[in-house]
């Protein structure tokens, strides 16, 4: 049998984990943004623009993302492609938003808006 004693001592102990850790329901370490870079871009027919993205947690801290846990699109393919790894061609004049989805947690994407002039 647990005396009251033992009982107290348990969860002073946990609570003393749990601060050292960042306290109670920290999320530290879990993701909830992603930035692509640069934002936005003013592009011309045949250019080739390589993204670049930052994953941060709840703190703002960075975390490693791998190439495969994103999924890039564009929002108007005939005015700007992207490819899996993020290289945006511009197609034809117009604007276009590019949206990278992190796949673990659908919920996070980053954009960039990309505006295309005529060559």
């Amino acid at each position: 049998m647990i005396t009251r004693y033992r009982l107290l001592l348990a969860c002073a102990v946990v609570a003393s984990a749990l601060t050292a850790l960042g306290g109670c329901g920290s999320f530290s370490g879990r993701a909830d943004e992603l930035v692509l870079f640069p934002s936005s871009e003013n592009m011309t027919v045949g250019d080739v623009l390589r993204l670049q993205w930052t994953l941060r947690d709840v703190q703002g801290q960075p975390m490693t993302v791998e190439d495969d846990d994103l999924r890039f699109e564009s929002g108007d393919p005939a005015v700007a492609t992207v490819t899996s790894d993020g290289r945006v061609t511009a197609v034809s004049e117009g604007e276009a938003a590019i949206l990278a989805t992190y796949l673990p947690r659908p919920t996070i994407d980053g954009r960039c808006m990309v505006y295309v002039s005529p060559r």
